[in-house]
């Protein structure tokens, strides 16, 4: 055996180990710094708890006051699916003929589900996108939506 050639062995196998050793190292670094976000993220969703609920009242009672009017009678009559009144990234929210609003997640494979949006749902979706929907609910973007889902439906009905 050629002594060098062992000894070259050995030096890209200590640099390999090196390497591997340190990329765990860098993982782990991110994995921890991941964690502590997720934690302070955690801590701020906690704090903003009760603007959450107050948020979570107000759209419940904007879709009873909506479904109060001759525009919803008028859309669930042609139809018993529920209607969509926004769209975020890779979700939406629903409107069912009953007054529940239901948030749905998907991506590029398909969906993840959709889940009725209920005090325990509203806990695991963030202040920010809960005052998104509510926004939009407030302004004409909510009718925009609508609009836009009704057209598709009507083109795919024909």
């Amino acid at each position: 055996m050629n002594k060098a050639k062992m000894k070259e062995l050995q030096l890209k196998i200590k640099k390999l180990r090196a390497q591997k050793l340190a990329k765990k190292m860098k993982e782990k670094e991110i994995e921890q710094k991941e964690k502590r976000e997720d934690n302070q993220r955690q801590k701020t969703e906690n704090k903003l708890l009760p603007k959450k609920k107050e948020l979570l009242k107000k759209m419940l009672g904007w879709a009873k006051e909506f479904l109060k009017t001759d525009l919803s009678k008028q859309l669930f009559a042609k139809t018993n699916e529920p209607i969509t009144i926004f769209y975020g990234n890779f979700s939406k929210v629903n409107l069912d003929k009953k007054g529940n609003l239901i948030f749905g997640q998907w991506c590029k494979y398909g969906g993840l589900g959709a889940h009725k949006i209920t005090e325990k749902v509203m806990r695991k979706l963030t202040y920010n996108y809960l005052k998104e929907v509510y926004e939009a609910m407030e302004s004409d973007k909510v009718f925009d939506t609508i609009a836009r889902e009704l057209k598709d439906r009507i083109e795919d009905d024909e």
